[in-house]
């Protein structure tokens, strides 16, 4: 719960961390909660970088939250790029 309101609250940054309030909210309220906040998140004012397009990518390429190393090291692996 703690993730998924400081991404609420974080809405207008852009940062890749909002991946972990998407499927914080995901798990917590289901998908219809998650997509509304990636609508929020495509409509803010950095919906349009490629940041926040990555993310989004990220999310729908990987809708079961499967908690297993090969998912958290997929996981990871996006958060800390760089994104071009």
């Amino acid at each position: 719960e703690y993730i998924a309101n400081i991404s609420k609250e974080q809405l207008f940054k852009p940062s890749n961390n909002h991946l972990l309030g998407i499927y914080a909210i995901a798990e917590i309220n289901g998908h219809e909660d998650a997509q509304k906040f990636v609508r929020q998140l495509l409509s803010s004012k950095h919906g349009s970088t490629t940041e926040t397009k990555n993310l989004v990518k990220f999310y729908y390429a990987n809708l079961e939250l499967e908690w297993s190393n090969n998912f958290v090291l997929k996981l990871s692996k996006f958060l800390h790029q760089k994104n071009e």
